[in-house]
């Protein structure tokens, strides 16, 4: 009955338009025998299924995931926009153990670092300084043009015989500028060769777009470096186990003597400004340095961070344009800290 149907309603259509009808079908006829043929002779494949690829992607090398340079292309960008505004010009959170990024803000552009440099002298000091008993003998040359510039002082004394691990808790805690110098001139000699140290560390790190001038980390038109380099740095040092105490250490107190009958009281100076080091519900600020050279540097903080499980470095740099600002880079680690989270599942 339908094959009849079909042959009078065809006949129809060829009654009344005629040899236009029967052209037009075998077009059709001929496009349809061209798409089997094709189809038979080369073999065309099916489609992917995306479903099972996006499991199937292999995850970056190890030597890779190791290094600062490995970045989650789709989710630093997602991050920024889940972050808003912040007060740091500059800024990058990496994933301590993969060195993943997972936010950034000009990472590559350069700045001042402030006291940051001086986690670059204290890894040097480590790293040459194994005895941290040994005394070091502050010169009193070094504090005259330390005072003149303003220059942060753990409360060391011209003259002073001090154990290295003393200079490195004041270097890193109350971030002594004479603790610094006393460090630089042990290890090299003079604080200028020491920094030609500093500069050649700094090359065999990857640091390609830092240049130091000092080692205490104040201001100077050849001294310059990026969020992504103090990244690198940070990075390498948390690697030395006494640093990381350095780094992480929330008080200390020198030992008496002459100079100092109840011992030197220090702080860290990223603690002094926080009430809690508790991040919201999600995690734990674990250490940092802060750093700190006027407007020209504004507000600087190396920070580390617990949050799920995981540690995070957090670099962020020229905050605020004055002494009398708030810790607008506390802040803003905050911030950026409390959405790890969400960064992860988006």
């Amino acid at each position: 009955m339908f094959v009849w149907a079909f042959r009078c309603r065809l006949r129809g259509l060829t009654q009344r338009y005629g040899g236009t009808f029967l052209a037009l079908l075998a077009f059709v006829n001929l496009v349809a025998g061209i798409a089997l043929l094709t189809a038979y002779f080369f073999h065309i494949p099916p489609g992917p299924d995306f479903a099972a690829l996006s499991t199937a992607l292999p995850s970056p090398a190890a030597d890779l995931r190791q290094s600062v340079a490995y970045e989650d292309g789709v989710l630093a960008p997602r991050a920024a926009a889940l972050v808003g505004d912040i007060y740091s010009a500059r800024a990058l959170l990496t994933e301590l153990s993969s060195g993943r990024v997972l936010y950034r803000k000009a990472p590559e552009e350069r700045s001042a670092p402030a006291s940051l440099t001086k986690m670059m002298t204290i890894i040097l000091a480590l790293e040459a300084l194994p005895d941290l008993d040994e005394e070091i003998l502050l010169p009193e040359a070094i504090f005259p043009p330390l005072h003149t510039a303003g220059a942060s002082m753990a409360g060391f004394q011209p003259g002073e015989r001090v154990p290295v691990r003393d200079l490195l808790y004041g270097a890193m805690l109350p971030s002594g500028a004479e603790a610094a110098v006393g460090l630089a001139c042990a290890v090299s000699g003079s604080e200028s060769d020491f920094v030609q140290r500093m500069n050649e560390k700094a090359g065999e790190l990857g640091m390609t777009e830092t240049r130091f001038a000092n080692c205490t980390g104040l201001n100077h038109p050849g001294q310059w470096s990026t969020a992504r380099d103090m990244t690198v740095l940070l990075q390498y040092a948390l690697q030395n186990e006494m640093f990381r105490e350095l780094f992480t250490r929330p008080t200390y107190r020198t030992p008496s003597n002459e100079y100092h009958p109840s011992g030197i009281s220090m702080v860290n100076t990223m603690f002094s400004q926080v009430r809690t080091a508790r991040i919201e519900e999600v995690g734990y600020l674990l250490g940092g340095k802060t750093g700190y050279d006027g407007p020209v540097s504004g507000l600087c903080l190396a920070s580390l961070a617990e949050v799920g499980g995981e540690e995070y470095i957090l670099i962020t740099l020229g905050a605020g344009h004055g002494e009398t600002s708030p810790a607008l880079h506390l802040l803003d680690a905050f911030t950026i800290y409390s959405r790890i989270p969400e960064m992860l599942s988006m």
